[in-house]
């Protein structure tokens, strides 16, 4: 058996071109095998530390009112964990999971709430989505404006069929995600009626 190494170095204009597991590209990590561990741990180091610097202002002993704790966590901190989601949206619920932490870590720290408070009844009392929820909704919207657009290609480009193939053997592609069944946080919230 042959050991496949990495192939030989391209050249543009006599300069060698380093082979790279991993590239950044419109602020989405993509790794060779497209599991966004990496995007995933970028943003949340990114996201958790804009959420430091936001502690006097969200903490529980701020003056701040909790309405305005929230729209400053949706306009400062949300747009860094859901960015470019249509993309990573299929990786695996644990790295989504790793997301929610910081989103749990926000609700605690603006309510000063102890530990006995469960996450589901932080997210009903701030009437906020979960990570997992918010993601599959933005992408629905995406996944939407793209099947109505007059380009052709784009519009082509999300019409397939999610249901084929061998189940087991499948690759996920982004539109799987809205038909992945909710999290335990939707599950518990239900939407008013």
């Amino acid at each position: 058996m042959k050991y496949r190494g990495r192939p030989e170095e391209i050249t543009l204009y006599g300069t060698p071109i380093k082979w790279s597991d991993h590239v950044t590209y419109l602020g989405v990590t993509l790794d060779k095998r497209l599991t966004f561990r990496k995007h995933i741990k970028r943003v949340r180091n990114k996201a958790a530390f804009v959420l430091s610097r936001l502690y006097y202002m969200i903490n529980g002993k701020s003056k701040m009112s909790l309405r305005n704790k929230t729209t400053l966590y949706k306009t400062c901190v949300r747009p860094i964990l859901t960015y470019g989601c249509p993309v990573f949206a299929r990786c695996e619920p644990g790295l989504l999971q790793k997301l929610q932490v910081i989103q749990n870590r926000f609700l605690r720290k603006a309510t000063a709430s102890p530990w006995y408070i469960r996450n589901i009844d932080l997210h009903k009392d701030f009437r906020i989505d979960s990570i997992a929820k918010h993601i599959k909704s933005i992408a629905a919207n995406y996944f939407e404006k793209a099947r109505n657009h007059p380009n052709p290609l784009i519009a082509q480009s999300c019409v397939y069929n999610t249901l084929r193939g061998n189940f087991k053997n499948r690759c996920r592609r982004p539109l799987h995600v809205l038909t992945d069944p909710d999290d335990p946080i939707t599950l518990a919230n239900p939407p008013p009626r």
